[in-house]
């Protein structure tokens, strides 16, 4: 019997409970309340996005900095390189040359000492690559 009462007593105050909501609610909704709620759930939206949006624009901005960065430094260690690569060509077709100069000054114009082969005076016949002198009798 405790059980029907306490069961009835929570229906009451369900049924209660519910006409004072339909009472209290004005009859045509609620004005200007959705109004309200939308204007600001639209302003938070739009801030949010737009600070998304700044931000992804600022982490896009600072990235092509460093990509240029990076390619300014690239392209000038490669120039470095190049221009020592030059210089150091340079410097060794100059020694090159100098050295050339060096070694040609008496080879292949039949001037100074190893130019073109002389025969002996003393009639001895010449074979190529060997000195005769007039002592070794043959």
């Amino acid at each position: 019997m405790i059980r029907s009462i306490l069961a009835f007593a929570t229906a009451a105050a369900l049924v209660v409970a519910m006409a004072a909501v339909a009472v209290a609610a004005d009859p045509n909704g609620a004005t200007g309340h959705g109004a309200d709620v939308s204007a600001v759930a639209k302003a938070v939206h739009t801030t949010q996005g737009n600070a998304h949006g700044k931000a992804v624009s600022a982490i896009a901005s600072a990235h092509g900095k460093e990509v240029s960065a990076a390619a300014r430094a690239r392209a000038a260690a490669n120039k470095a390189a190049g221009q020592a690569n030059g210089a150091a060509g340079k410097a060794n077709g100059q020694a090159n040359g100098a050295a050339g100069k060096a070694n040609g000054a008496g080879h292949g114009n039949g001037e100074g000492a190893g130019g073109a082969i002389e025969a002996p005076t003393d009639g001895a016949p010449v074979e190529p690559g060997r000195v005769k002198d007039s002592t070794s009798g043959g």
